[in-house]
């Protein structure tokens, strides 16, 4: 017999204990602790009662044992067992004469037997009480039907994914060059999926996925959205779904390229000293923020203060400039700054000057630092993540206090997924 059917056969245990009952006569046959006896309780219920009074009563085996005159009800030792409520609910059962043998019944059917179109209703019922909500978010008049397509497709297995060929040798993700290509691989796991997720306008966090499937990660987020949010939620996972499906054949099928890394920052392991800054300014006045981690000891260390500025990108390049002063006051040899300021971040890793002729001048600056560090990696934040500094700096543009900068220690800076260190 081969696995599928055993599979079959395992599974049909649970609607055959669920939907059957045994009637005693004698009860000579009926197992007390396995077998159902007491019809008005579910196979689970049954098993939680009387495993919770098995080890107190050893000796009873069966049915008959709880009986006098062949097919009465022992009341005494059924309250004994069960207590006064239901050891009277339990002498209340009706019982075959004792001419008759124990009788297997179907709970559900008049005239109590089994055929195969009872038990398949049974299972169908079963499914429909167990049915995941994903299928009714999913297949609901909110969402454009080639969304729920694309949602079906993914979340249900159907799409065909590398690990699901079995005549490919090469199973690997083409868009990472890296893992097996399977469903949650593509369109979760993998950096240029993370990087879509997290640039989008839904909370992702920091979920870890465990051996949770995809369907169940996105059950999950779009349970945390409320309900008014939850079709444009699902509009949201199905477009990027159907973005991430694109363009992994765009590269399979025409051979375009993918860059990864404009959308996923990798900072080196031997960095010494991280930091985030960001500025806010408005009318010649900055307000400038820094926070600093050394990753040796995980401790984190956020500055700010106030300083006139000519426009807002030299406010930000004053920021990042002062986060190179404080590595270099601490001594690192290597350093990663991420700031959610994206020309200036593209300006300073392709050592460019910016468009911004006004934040020219600190950035020169910035680039007289360079030769202190090892290495110097620029990152780019999304301005949704740099919440702390942001907040920060403007206290700091309002605030008159803020005029020399301070210096505490602080709450950690929740470094999204898409810088990882590596």
């Amino acid at each position: 017999m081969g696995i599928p059917q055993q599979c079959g056969i395992l599974q049909s245990r649970g609607i055959l204990r669920s939907s059957s009952t045994s009637i005693p006569a004698k009860g000579e046959s009926i197992d007390i602790w396995t077998q159902p006896w007491i019809p008005w309780l579910s196979y689970n219920e049954f098993r939680d009662l009387l495993e919770g009074c098995r080890d107190r009563f050893p000796t009873l085996q069966t049915v008959a044992d709880l009986s006098l005159n062949g097919n009465e009800w022992n009341c005494d030792i059924l309250h004994q067992i069960f207590g006064q409520q239901m050891g009277d609910r339990i002498c209340k059962i009706k019982r075959l004469p004792c001419d008759y043998n124990d009788m297997l019944i179907w709970k559900n059917a008049q005239d109590g037997r089994f055929t195969t179109k009872r038990a398949y209703s049974e299972l169908v019922k079963l499914n429909t009480s167990q049915r995941s909500v994903k299928w009714e978010m999913i297949w609901n008049n909110k969402l454009h039907p080639r969304v729920s397509m694309m949602l079906w497709r993914v979340m249900g297995g159907c799409i065909p994914v590398r690990a699901n060929m079995k005549f490919l040798s090469d199973k690997g993700c083409v868009l990472c060059d890296g893992e097996l290509e399977s469903t949650k691989h593509l369109f979760w796991d993998c950096p240029f999926a993370r990087a879509l997720w997290f640039s989008g306008p839904f909370p992702v966090g920091s979920m870890n996925s465990g051996d949770h499937d995809l369907s169940q990660i996105v059950g999950h987020l779009g349970d945390q959205c409320k309900e008014e949010e939850r079709g444009k939620f699902l509009t949201f996972v199905g477009t990027l779904f159907d973005t991430i499906w694109f363009s992994r054949n765009a590269v399979l099928f025409r051979g375009n390229q993918v860059n990864v890394l404009e959308k996923v920052w990798c900072v080196p392991n031997s960095v010494h000293g991280f930091f985030v800054t960001d500025a806010s300014w408005k009318e010649g006045r900055a307000g400038i923020a820094v926070g600093c981690q050394d990753r040796q000891s995980g401790k984190w260390l956020w500055s700010a203060k106030a300083m006139d500025a000519d426009s807002a990108m030299e406010a930000e390049a004053l920021a990042v400039f002062w986060a190179l002063q404080m590595g270099s006051e601490c001594g690192f040899r290597s350093i990663a700054v991420a700031s959610d300021a994206l020309l200036l971040v593209q300006s300073l890793t392709a050592r460019k000057l910016p468009p911004c002729w006004k934040s020219r001048a600190v950035v020169a600056k910035i680039w007289s630092l360079f030769d202190v560090f090892t290495s110097c990696v620029f990152i780019h934040l999304n301005r949704i993540d740099n919440g702390q500094a942001d907040a920060l700096a403007k206290l700091a543009r309002n605030n008159e206090s803020f005029l020399d900068f301070k210096l505490r220690e602080g709450s950690p800076f929740v470094i999204p997924n898409y810088v990882f260190f590596n």
